[in-house]
């Protein structure tokens, strides 16, 4: 399932360790933009923050986070700041994760350099592989268990587009919670212990004015893991991401954020590693670990209402699908999502807000309580 993730500030654009578990955007580590007062300073600062949060894949957590700003050279005014961040949280379904990790940014912005490593003990819903198997109330609860890393080197090409490769390995364990359990269809005994490991290119675009709650800009990443005996790995497949989100501002201070996401995936990959829905904030409405399968699409719009000085409402639709291939979707594997939030903005000069969302999907709705937004 989708993996912990530190955020984008921390980690780079995309800020991801090896998808492993369903955590993707469930332990967000609010971060700095590259704007703020300590970039142009060059003062090491350091910030805490709790990370209180609500998914329908794990449950009601709480954890923590620190993060210290810094730069590696007082003679770098172009740079923004570097970061290494260490943090932790635990949910009520007695799961729990914890993850170090950083960025460091060098010679006026020219590379970026990320590295993370992380654990995780969870324990969610798992059910049968694509939309018919999905459809069905039959499920199966897992207890997983990751430790892994990553590590990423990219190079800036030109302007704000960044290329580079990144490396992940990663072991995962999974065994059902009660005995006597059947896996589900679409999921074999071989895939219950494995190392995964990857090497591929990734490249990142970045013109957005605020990492928190941006009015204008975009942000792109797209990457292709490649996993084979070579690198670690002992099952051979590939997967291919791509996330571009955009931002249009309206009456100067709220947004319209739009994004448009898609996966798919070669060869026989585990079903932690197949494509995810409701992994990630693509889309809210769906616990991870229900549908799943070698390709998905997603793509959604909000509005960003700023009402008050320091509330923001929001509205949000979308709609996505799984299937064993992009040809193949029917109107049983289209998955629409739809919802309304608020937003408190915890940190006024970089507009670090605590979000609150309920989204209905196609079976039911849910509750979101994060730090951050969706996307």
């Amino acid at each position: 399932m989708p993996s912990f993730g530190l955020s984008a500030g921390v980690l780079g654009s995309s800020g991801d360790l090896p998808a492993t578990s369903p955590l993707a955007g469930a332990i967000p580590v609010p971060t700095l933009s590259s704007g703020n007062a300590e970039a142009k300073s060059g003062k090491p600062s350091f910030l805490t923050v709790p990370l209180p949060n609500s998914n329908p894949t794990l449950g009601t957590g709480l954890g923590a986070v620190g993060i210290l700003f810094f730069r590696p050279s007082r003679a770098d005014a172009v740079s923004p700041s570097s970061t290494v961040g260490v943090g932790g949280i635990y949910f009520d379904t007695k799961s729990w994760a914890v993850a170090a990790g950083g960025r460091l940014v060098l010679d006026e912005d020219r590379w970026r350099i990320s590295a993370a490593f992380a654990g995780a003990d969870i324990r969610y819903d798992l059910y049968g592989k694509g939309a018919e198997a999905s459809s069905s109330a039959q499920s199966v609860g897992v207890h997983q268990k990751m430790t892994g890393g990553m590590a990423q080197v990219q190079l800036k090409l030109f302007g704000r587009i960044y290329g580079g490769a990144r490396y992940v390995l990663s072991d995962v364990t999974t065994a059902l919670s009660a005995s006597g359990s059947i896996l589900p269809p679409g999921v074999g005994e071989s895939e219950m212990a494995l190392r995964v490991g990857a090497l591929g290119p990734v490249v990142s675009l970045d013109s957005r004015d605020n990492q928190f709650f941006p009015l204008r800009g975009w942000a792109v990443d797209l990457r292709a893991d490649f996993y084979g005996g070579s690198l670690g790995s002992e099952a051979r497949f590939e997967k291919y991401e791509g996330n571009i989100r955009a931002y249009f501002p309206v009456r100067a201070v709220d947004a319209v954020a739009a994004q448009v996401y898609l996966c798919g995936v070669g060869g026989n990959a585990p079903f932690f590693l197949q494509c995810l829905y409701g992994s990630a904030g693509v889309l809210r409405g769906y616990p991870v670990g229900k549908y799943y399968d070698q390709t998905m699409f997603g793509a959604q719009v909000e509005y960003r209402w700023h009402v008050f000085p320091r509330w923001i409402a929001a509205g949000f639709a979308g709609v996505g699908g799984i299937g064993p291939t992009f040809g193949s979707y029917t109107s049983q594997d289209i998955l629409p999502a739809a919802g309304i939030g608020v937003r408190w903005i915890a940190e006024p000069k970089e507009k670090a807000t605590l979000r609150l969302d309920y989204a209905w999907g196609k079976d039911r709705g849910t509750f979101y309580l994060s730090i951050g937004e969706a996307f």
